[in-house]
C-alpha cells in the first residue's frame, strides 16, 4: 500500500505517522483524478531514482581501475573486486607498521 493513494483519511494519517509516504488527495496536489496525481508522482519518483542509480554506477565504474564491461552486474562485480583488493592493502600496510614498530622497540631495548 505505500505509495499508493488512500480515500480514507484515516488511513492516511496512520501511514504518515507511521513514516510511510503518502499521497496527498489529488485534487491538492494534480488535476484529475486521485489516481493520476499517485501514478505521476510516482513516475516522477522512479525516474529520478533510476537516474540516481545510472549517475552512481557511471562514477563508480569512472573510479575503478579495471572495469571489464560497462553492464551493472559487471560495474559492481569490478568494483567489489577492487575494494577487496584495497582492504588486502590496507591489511598488508598495517601488518608492516606493526613490524617495523615491533623492530624499533627490540632496537631501542639493546640500546
Amino acid at each position: 500500500m505505500i505509495g499508493h493513494c488512500h480515500s480514507n483519511s484515516s488511513l492516511n494519517k496512520y501511514c504518515l505517522d507511521q513514516g510511510f509516504p503518502v499521497c496527498k488527495e489529488s485534487s491538492e496536489i494534480y488535476p484529475g483524478s486521485e489516481s493520476d496525481g499517485c501514478k505521476s508522482k510516482n513516475l516522477v519518483t522512479e525516474r529520478n531514482r533510476r537516474t540516481r542509480i545510472e549517475t552512481g554506477l557511471f562514477s563508480l565504474s569512472a573510479r575503478g581501475p579495471k572495469i571489464s564491461k560497462m553492464d551493472k552486474a559487471a560495474i559492481l562485480g569490478d568494483a567489489i573486486d577492487y575494494i577487496s583488493e584495497l582492504l588486502k592493502d590496507v591489511k598488508n600496510l598495517w601488518d608492516e607498521i606493526r613490524m617495523l614498530k615491533k623492530r624499533n622497540a627490540e632496537r631501542a631495548a639493546w640500546s
